[in-house]
């Protein structure tokens, strides 16, 4: 009896002793078998991680490619820039040279224009003194012209007068008509002389000249007139013949400015 529960005891402790020892079995192969799925998956998420990265890196390498294309376009892209910049520049070198070429004309004809203007003002101001000039002196002309003209209406007025004033019954002898007659004709020659004109010259072109000229003729004819009227004495007619003579045989006609 006590053989056999020592027998008993050896077998359950035995079994015992396999239970533990199949325990500790079953929990290191659950141990190793869950080290395995780690490694499985630790393998499995590497296997992934590097297919990923075999993926990005063919992504990487079609970017790398792409990029490269566009880079040389773009640098393509640069040459063509640059070779247009070049071509701008010296078009815009052109263009400023021409700008400065235009700037210097503008700036001559400027000055010309301002050297013109001052010219132009100043033979303007010469001119217009000039003609002033002219016409102060023709009007101081005609002014002195108009004067002996009313000194003459005068002494005729005055002789006149004195005509109108003589008594009827006063008579004049004809040796006092004579002298009287003998002065007027006189006068008028002098007269005649002082306009300095040649009867056969007529200068059309001398204002001055051309109105003393007119002058003498019209006391020329007053003359002529007086003496045919009066009856005076032939000698005062040489004076007239030599004049219409001159002015009958007239042959020149000259333009001469004063």
């Amino acid at each position: 009896m006590i053989t056999y529960t020592k027998k008993l005891q050896i077998f359950l402790m035995f079994l015992i002793a396999c239970v533990f020892i199949g325990g500790m079995m079953l929990l290191s192969l659950s141990s190793s078998i869950n080290n395995k799925n780690e490694t499985i998956e630790k393998l499995t998420k590497a296997l992934m991680t590097e297919k990923m990265m075999a993926t990005s890196l063919e992504e990487y390498n079609g970017i790398t490619s792409q990029l490269e294309k566009e880079m040389l376009e773009l640098y393509d892209k640069n040459n063509v820039l640059r070779r247009d910049l070049s071509m701008v520049s010296e078009s815009l070198v052109e263009k400023n040279l021409t700008i400065s070429l235009l700037e210097q004309q503008l700036h001559n004809e400027q000055r010309k224009l301002a050297r013109y203007k001052s010219n132009y003002n100043r033979k303007m101001k010469t001119q217009l003194a000039n003609e002033q000039k002219k016409m102060n002196t023709q009007l101081e002309k005609d002014r002195i012209a108009l004067q002996s003209k009313e000194a003459d209406l005068e002494q005729q007025r005055t002789e006149l007068d004195k005509l109108k004033n003589t008594p009827v019954e006063k008579t004049v002898s004809a040796e006092e008509k004579k002298a009287i007659d003998e002065e007027r004709v006189e006068s008028l020659m002098k007269k005649f002389d002082s306009y300095q004109v040649d009867l056969s010259v007529e200068n059309k072109c001398d204002k001055d000249y051309l109105y003393r000229y007119n002058e003498a003729k019209s006391t020329l004819s007053h003359i002529r007139t007086y003496l045919q009227k009066n009856q005076m004495d032939s000698s005062y007619y040489h004076f007239v013949i030599a004049n219409d003579t001159s002015i009958t045989a007239q042959n020149r006609q000259l333009c001469i400015e004063d």
